[in-house]
Parts: C-alpha cells; structure tokens; sequence
C-alpha cells in the first residue's frame, strides 16, 4: 500500500525475492484484447512492440471478435518480402508448458491476395534472444481463403499447434503444448504478416489472444532460494545495511539529491508484511528533507538467479524510488566498472512510466508505460 504521514510524503512499499518459480494469471499478455490502445486507428499499443510496415490498433464494437478494440496488419509495399506484425515477450523457463490461440478475421472485400500469408508465432529464446523452438499456427493464405479453410467475413480461432524447425522452417510435429526447451530465457508470442514482392493486397485482423499456462512453474524447474517477505516488525540486519547522509564527499549521491538519509523509524519501517521506505518533509542535519537507503552490501548477494521484487511507489514532482545491484567488487574497481543494473526506476512525475538501464561504461535504457489502470 501507499501511506501518507502527516508533515510527509509518502512510503515506498517492497517485497523482495530471488525466485526461480513464481504464480502466474491465466493469461499473462497485457493488452491481449487490444482493449487498451486509444480508440480510433493507432500505432499506440500498449503491452506490444510493433515492426515492419503497416501495424495498426482499430476501434469498432461491430467488428471486434469481444469489446471495442482489435488489431489490424498488412504488407509494407517496399517491392520485396517483408514482414509486418506484433510481438510480446514473457519471462519463462525449461519444462514450462504452455497453450496458445486467438482470433482472426479477413474481408471478403480486403482479403489477402498473391503470396500474402498472416499467422501466430511463438518461439522460444535463450538469454541471447537465439530461437531454441518455433511454432506456428495455420497459415492464413489466398489457398486457405479459396479452399473454405479459412472462411471470410467472420471470426476464426488460430491455435499454435505447428513445430518447425528454427532452421529450415519444416513442420516436424504438431502439438497442443508447447514446451520450453533447455536454455529458455523467454517465450516470444507473436502475430507475423508476410507480404509478397509483387505488392499484393488485403489485410488481417486480430483479436484476443491467449497465451495459457499449462502446469505450475511458468519458469519451469527452478526453486525459490532466498526470500525477504519483511514478515517481522524491523528490518533484517543479516541482510540489509544503510548508507547514511547525503553522500559525503559525493553530495546528492551523485544525483542532486535533497534528503539526508536515515535509519530512523521515521523513515524506514517494517510493517504489514512490507518495508516501508518513507520521505518526509522535515529539517534534519541542515537537510529540509529525509528519507531512507537500504543495500545488502557485504551482507547478501547472488551471482546468478532470478530476481523479483513487488513495491508500490508514490506520485508527485521530485520523487525518484529505485530499485538497482551493483558490482560486489565496487570497492576494487569502482564504478561503473562494476557494473550497475538499474532494475527499475520512476519520476514521481510520470508514475505511468518506469524505466531500466544498464551501466558498465556506456548506459543502455529502455522504458515501460504501464497499460491504463
């Protein structure tokens, strides 16, 4: 929860695990029924990053398979094969098992022409984003509209079902789970247009679309080997330490800040089942501001595993909440030379929006904008 204390601002709330196994919603894609984007004809889509040529959120009730909102593709006319469509990511595992479908739909008077083909596409990809495994649904050809296979001017359900090889793209099975091999880091759910050279016309609609998981552990065979759940009334010492002030010989830590940071009930507190880190309008030491700055430095740290954590953070100008690890051998190579991982950080601004960024020399960055609500 979000507190506020008189005089204050509000807390920070976290919960902190290292985790190999973890719940999961029935259906883990955000924006899966397009019902996020902004009404009308888009690019926005919220949950999806789109590539290619013409990838495009539309609007109408009469239309869409359920709700408002559906998603419409087709060729980018550059007079060579190219590929148009969505994708979403979701963390996974080996041995995770998994059911994949949604919905389709073509004109009869805007339906695909010449070599044009749509599908769903799932692939499995290691931390190197290498494809481990991939399938299809049925494609969506001029042969499967002609045929009857895939009949115009109504909804039809694509279920993933086709195994290809990564490297030929010849069927080799069919399935109705799909299963993450060895070395999976991530499930890539996917919607690909190919359009021909020749230019061909039509396009394809989608909607609700759903990925299911199908046993228990969506990061398939690990366990959970350390957890700090804040289940007591202070926080664990074994594991947390403080940095005090306000960076010594480094004011501002480095980043202009106004708070002298403390150890004080004040600003930190375990309660509820969380930690609370609490900013607070106040003077102390000469600062106008508190607040509070947890590490494990010498205490906890992990080489490798998984990472999770929970928090909820507070809104206003000013506020910057974070959440990053560093190098254990900061003290000998300083940093960045150590490396810094900036899981998650938020301006108190902009709290529809979090970002993460990766510091070893030169700093990569990349943002999220949370769906509506």
């Amino acid at each position: 929860m979000i507190q506020r204390f008189p005089g204050g601002i509000a807390s920070v709330v976290f919960g902190l695990l290292l985790w190999a196994e973890a719940l999961a919603a029935a259906n883990p894609l955000a924006n899966s029924g397009f019902e996020n984007n902004p009404q009308g004809e888009t690019k926005t889509l919220p949950g999806w990053t789109a590539y290619g040529g013409n990838a495009y959120g539309e609007t109408g009730a009469a239309r869409a398979h359920s709700g408002t909102n559906y998603f419409k593709v087709y060729q980018a006319f550059n007079g060579q094969v190219n590929y148009t469509g969505i994708y979403q990511d979701y963390i996974s595992g080996p041995g995770a098992a998994y059911a994949v479908s949604g919905w389709a739909y073509t004109l009869s008077s805007d339906k695909l022409a010449g070599q044009n083909a749509a599908w769903l596409e799932v692939t499995f990809r290691d931390a190197r984003n290498n494809v481990l495994a991939l399938y299809h649904s049925a494609s969506i050809t001029t042969n499967a509209l002609a045929g009857g296979v895939f009949p115009v001017n109504t909804w039809n359900l694509l279920a993933v079902t086709n195994q290809l090889d990564p490297v030929t793209f010849a069927v080799t099975n069919t399935t109705a789970t799909l299963v993450a091999p060895p070395g999976t880091y991530y499930l890539r759910c996917q919607i690909v247009f190919q359009g021909d050279a020749a230019g061909s016309g039509g396009s394809v609609y989608f909607d609700d679309l759903n990925l299911d998981l199908r046993n228990a552990a969506p990061y398939g065979d690990w366990n959970i080997v350390w957890s700090d759940e804040f289940a007591g009334t202070a926080v664990n010492s074994n594991t947390w330490t403080y940095d005090l002030g306000n960076g010594g010989s480094n004011p501002g830590w480095g980043n202009n800040e106004h708070e002298y940071y403390t150890a004080r009930t004040n600003n930190v507190r375990v309660t509820d089942g969380c930690l609370h880190l609490i900013a607070q309008k106040e003077s102390y030491n000469g600062f106008h501001y508190t607040s509070a700055r947890l590490k494990s430095e010498n205490l906890f740290s992990w080489k490798y595993g998984r990472f999770e954590w929970r928090a909820q953070l507070p809104a206003g100008v000013g506020f910057w909440p974070a959440l990053w690890m560093l190098g254990t051998n900061i003290t000998d190579v300083g940093w960045p030379g150590c490396g810094e991982v900036d899981v998650v950080e938020n301006k108190g601004s902009d709290p529809g929006t979090v970002q993460g960024s990766l510091h070893s020399g030169s700093d990569e960055t990349g943002s999220y904008h949370f769906p509506p609500g």
